[in-house]
């Protein structure tokens, strides 16, 4: 019952569901929820300094609790992402409730799409890793499976790594920033699978890069 806790990672994507549900001043309700009431939770809330021995960090990494409640962010990820497009499809909804609903969205699928891809990404099983694929495609994003597996965790802290030569250093540059290391994200992506990195062809429909 006491890991019943992580449950609270399930709070995004309740405020999202609610933003596009009752819309008007509510449809900015995640945008809300993320970037105000969390901030407050944590400034309040004091993070328990429990240190896990090996025996209980074993059970917990085996405890199929925490497997399920990643692989439950697949259809409610998608679920609600469908019903935000189906409520903008019906029409009728002014411009700031349809800019609400687009950032509501969108911060559904920074925290449990790109999170939770992140953490399937780098599990060994086929299954987990199209999992990890399927949350990063409405992200646009399916190139990170690749670029930060095969790339990043390859060359971290040396000249090749765009993000460990501290290309984003302040609010400022964030936009340009994230353009550029999604642009090279993709271009190292794409050598991978050219340097023999993958027993695929580049044109294979096996290739990671493709599916």
């Amino acid at each position: 019952m006491h890991d019943l806790k992580y449950l609270f990672a399930y709070s995004i994507p309740f405020s999202a569901f609610l933003s596009v549900y009752f819309l008007g001043y509510f449809s900015f309700g995640a945008v809300f929820y993320a970037f105000v009431i969390i901030p407050l939770l944590e400034s309040i809330i004091k993070t328990p300094g429990k240190i896990y021995s090996e025996e209980e960090k074993s059970t917990r990494l085996s405890n199929i609790l925490f497997d399920l409640m990643l692989y439950g962010n697949l259809p409610i990820v998608f679920g609600i992402l469908g019903y935000g497009f189906y409520v903008i499809s019906l029409g009728g909804l002014s411009t700031m409730e349809t800019i609400g609903v687009v950032l509501s969205l969108g911060i559904l699928l920074a925290t449990n799409a790109i999170n939770v891809a992140h953490e399937l990404g780098h599990r060994k099983t086929r299954m987990e890793q199209m999992m990890s694929k399927a949350l990063l495609l409405p992200c646009l994003y399916m190139h990170f499976y690749l670029e930060h597996n095969f790339g990043h965790h390859k060359n971290v802290s040396t000249p090749v790594d765009v993000l460990s030569e501290g290309i984003i250093k302040n609010c400022i540059n964030l936009s340009r920033s994230s353009q550029l290391v999604i642009h090279h994200g993709l271009c190292l992506a794409c050598q991978d699978t050219s340097n023999h990195v993958f027993p695929f062809s580049r044109w294979e429909i096996c290739n990671p890069l493709i599916v």
